[in-house]
């Protein structure tokens, strides 16, 4: 399989321009909270390199707060909705538009504080060979002392739930209290739900409320437990690598996201 899924691109087409219902504030609360708690321990003129910028959810916060933010977006339908939002807010990132396979050719001398990696942003990526290149290139752009900030979904969850996820989604819906944790990654018009669970690919329906058949897809590689740590310890050390479950330090099998911080020794 090619490192990126072609149909992400359609999906960009349509999620583009209403990220912001699909994403918005209210459910991202916890996670900006996460984001200003971790680089409360840097100066404040650090440099944050932001590589999944999609709509600016996260780097318009951030550059609120005077971080110097450069927005690196790949699909342009994301990047078109960031530069509005961008405008509309008044504040300064900087756009552009690199292949993360490719960062090294691209920023050879600039080095950041900050490199953020998250909205489940790293699952695009497949096979492996593929994402050591991605985790290398995030590595090789930081300083020392610098932290990368990545997330995945926990698609253990759902490998191990595969039949009772794809059997009678409207029953899960009413009946599984874990429910917003795992999929609802939206907000009250749109929402997310799988409709194919394989052994390393998860198709992520995107659905609007009271519509049968969803609006577009998203294909993430599937994770399993401990992948993507490993792949992280392998380019940062695993003492330098800090793993939380829904932004909580301690480990939860059945928690909706993991967090990592990894460190630039």
């Amino acid at each position: 399989m090619k490192p990126m899924h072609s149909g992400n691109y359609d999906a960009g087409k349509i999620m583009g321009p209403i990220w912001d219902q699909f994403s918005p504030v209210k459910v991202r609360k916890d996670h900006h909270e996460f984001l200003f708690k971790i680089l409360k321990t840097f100066p404040p003129n650090i440099k944050i390199f932001d590589s999944c910028l999609g709509s600016g959810l996260d780097a318009i916060p951030l550059a609120k707060r005077g971080y110097t933010i450069i927005g690196n977006e790949f699909d342009e339908n994301y990047r078109k909705t960031a530069k509005n939002k961008i405008n509309e807010e008044k504040v300064k990132i900087e756009l552009i538009n690199y292949n993360w396979l490719n960062l090294n050719q691209y920023h050879t001398k600039t080095l950041f504080d900050v490199v953020l990696c998250v909205g489940n942003s790293i699952c695009y990526i497949f096979g492996k060979e593929a994402q050591q290149k991605v985790i290398r290139n995030f590595h090789r752009l930081l300083k020392k002392d610098g932290i990368l900030i990545i997330d995945e979904r926990n698609f253990q969850f759902m490998l191990d739930r595969q039949k009772e996820i794809l059997g009678d989604k409207e029953k899960f819906v009413s009946t599984h209290s874990g429910l917003n944790k795992h999929f609802l990654y939206g907000g009250e018009k749109y929402y997310p739900y799988p409709v194919k669970i394989e052994e390393n690919l998860v198709i992520m329906g995107l659905w609007e409320t009271g519509k049968t058949k969803p609006l577009s897809h998203f294909y993430f590689y599937a994770f399993k437990r401990n992948e993507l740590r490993k792949l992280l310890d392998e380019v940062f050390g695993s003492e330098n690598v800090k793993q939380y479950s829904d932004y909580q330090e301690k480990f939860n099998q059945e928690a909706g996201f993991y967090q990592y911080v990894c460190k630039k020794s």
